[in-house]
């Protein structure tokens, strides 16, 4: 028998719950489901030895929902199960996007399984969001839906008047970053035999206090677990490399609220690199100080527009720099970001163009991503759109210059 992580090996009680109400006729059911088409093609393939590079995404993928409450509402179960089949690598993968329990009385709500999580007021900017993002589907022009990966966790809400607490255990779940069998991009250089540390049954605890004051909501956030993304550290009793995710808090403060027909949004963040506390390994993230204010409003009719700029700060950048090798790239001390998003709605609302830039102020890199979404219907939508890299190769989105692609999406909702 295999291990099963906290969450599922805690399992056993929802599952035979889950019985109890699809046996039980004092029950509510609703089922629904998607089937999406998604291709992506490259516009720079001179260098492709393949079609997996020129077509980096060719899939259909097909979701049923089904959702079970009892009629008070005291007991509720979500099973979202989806089936993918990649074209492009001829794979075929079965998975559970959710599959949750919920129990509700009065002022409380707990919630056991597989289920999304979104926290803080980013627009493509996160804070005080740190759970994991999957940025392959992301840069391949997947469906915003599909940017959040599911979380396995314990969510424990409690309502006390005009306040909302959320505490949450999770099972540590590391970024889904862009794969080079699908994007060119520069290959890291491990030095062999590489190590992996496992972090897949570790567990990661999160809070979160909101309260609405005169208008404003008010939120304050803190976490206790891991770097989303792996640190790649030279082994120091022989030759390799270890491969692992160092030890994370985050503090943080969000608000929002309406100022001259708009809405207005502060969010800021510390990030405590509990692995590199003097920040003199520049192999380990060091520790930072994040901020970011955006605002959006209508312009005209069926059209909004929103800004946001973004400040990051490295602490202790001067053990960083005494320590980090002249001969690999190195971090800036501040990170600079600014965004802007256009959308407008036309012909009774069945049109949407929607433009997302971003402008790495300090790593001087840019992408664009616009878009066009026709819905045919009510259940039939399709979408076409592209995604443009430029600039710095040591940007975040500069690395993928070569990997500008257009795509086609196509939903039926049943």
């Amino acid at each position: 028998m295999t291990r099963m992580d906290f969450v599922y090996s805690k399992s056993l009680p929802m599952l035979a719950m889950s019985l109890l109400i699809l046996n039980n006729p004092e029950v509510s059911a609703e089922v629904n489901g998607i089937l999406q088409s998604h291709t992506t093609a490259r516009v720079h393939t001179e260098s492709c030895g393949s079609s997996d590079c020129e077509i980096p995404f060719s899939e259909l993928r097909a979701q049923l929902k089904a959702d079970y409450a009892t009629n008070d509402n005291a007991h509720s179960f979500t099973a979202n199960l989806e089936l993918v089949q990649d074209f492009v690598f001829d794979e075929t993968s079965a998975r559970a996007r959710e599959l949750y329990w919920d129990w509700t009385k009065d002022a409380i709500q707990l919630r056991t399984g597989r289920q999304m999580i979104t926290w803080g007021t980013g627009d493509m900017l996160f804070i005080n969001d740190v759970f994991a993002k999957d940025w392959n589907a992301f840069f391949g022009g997947m469906p915003m839906d599909f940017l959040k990966r599911p979380t396995d966790a314990i969510k424990f809400d409690f309502y006390p008047g005009n306040t909302t607490i959320e505490t949450v255990i999770a099972r540590f779940d590391e970024d889904h970053l862009p794969e080079m069998r699908r994007f060119e991009m520069q290959s890291l250089l491990l030095a062999p035999p590489i190590t992996r540390e496992s972090n897949d049954d570790d567990l990661e605890y999160a809070g979160k206090l909101s309260r609405s004051f005169s208008g404003w909501d008010v939120s304050g956030y803190a976490s206790k677990g891991y770097w989303r993304r792996a640190s790649y550290q030279p082994a120091i009793a022989a030759p390799g490399t270890n491969v692992f995710h160092p030890r994370l808090n985050t503090y943080g403060a969000s608000l929002t609220g309406q100022i001259k027909n708009g809405v207005f949004n502060l969010e800021a963040g510390y990030y405590d690199s509990r692995d590199d506390v003097s920040g003199s390994n520049p192999f380990i993230q060091n520790s930072q100080t994040r901020l970011l204010s955006g605002y959006n409003r209508q312009l005209w009719k069926d059209s909004t527009l929103g800004v946001q700029f973004y400040i990051e700060h490295m602490e202790n950048y001067s053990a960083y720099r005494a320590a980090a090798s002249s001969a690999t790239a190195v971090s800036a001390e501040w990170n600079r970001v600014a965004t802007l998003r256009f959308t407008q709605f036309l012909m009774h609302q069945t049109l949407t163009v929607n433009i997302f830039s971003y402008w790495g102020l300090s790593e001087s890199d840019r992408f664009l991503q616009s878009t066009l979404r026709y819905a045919f219907n009510d259940n039939l939508w399709g979408e076409i759109g592209t995604n443009i890299f430029s600039g710095n190769s040591q940007g975040m989105f500069g690395a993928f210059d070569r990997n500008d692609n257009l795509y086609l999406t196509l939903r039926l909702a049943y």
